[in-house]
């Protein structure tokens, strides 16, 4: 358990086309406004910096709980059942948003070896979880 108890920001797109995420200088994780709504079937996507709000998003078991509180005070229960880092280069939109087979909630930040030049890390680090009904 890393004990994460944070705001969620409503996120879109970045200048160089991929999600936003929230600022680094902040604890809270962007949630992909224009993407699954948590709880709904399909792939609601969760994004912070590792350096952030998911610093110890590599230490969360599998099995863990998630809970995800909608702004219509709905608490919801998601159970993490798979972590894959993935290659920056190698990452597709089918890897994180595109799952419709289930109700997931996907965690996602950086991973790897930060490359200064691109200012980025070379992996991604996501958690799968799926809801618990």
């Amino acid at each position: 358990m890393i004990g994460l108890d944070v705001p969620i920001e409503y996120m879109g797109i970045n200048e160089k086309g991929e999600m936003a995420v929230p600022d680094g200088k902040t604890r809270n994780v962007g949630w992909y406004k224009d993407g699954t709504v948590p709880g709904n079937t399909g792939s609601a996507v969760f994004a912070a910096h590792v350096y952030a709000a998911f610093s110890k998003l590599k230490d969360v078991p599998l099995g863990s709980d998630i809970y995800v509180v909608r702004s219509d005070g709905t608490k919801l229960l998601f159970r993490a059942g798979e972590a894959k880092t993935h290659w920056l280069n190698q990452m597709s939109a089918e890897d994180l948003f595109n799952r419709n087979d289930a109700k997931r909630l996907n965690l996602i930040t950086c991973a790897g070896t930060y490359i200064k030049e691109l200012d980025t890390y070379d992996r991604r680090l996501v958690i799968y979880a799926t809801l618990v009904e």
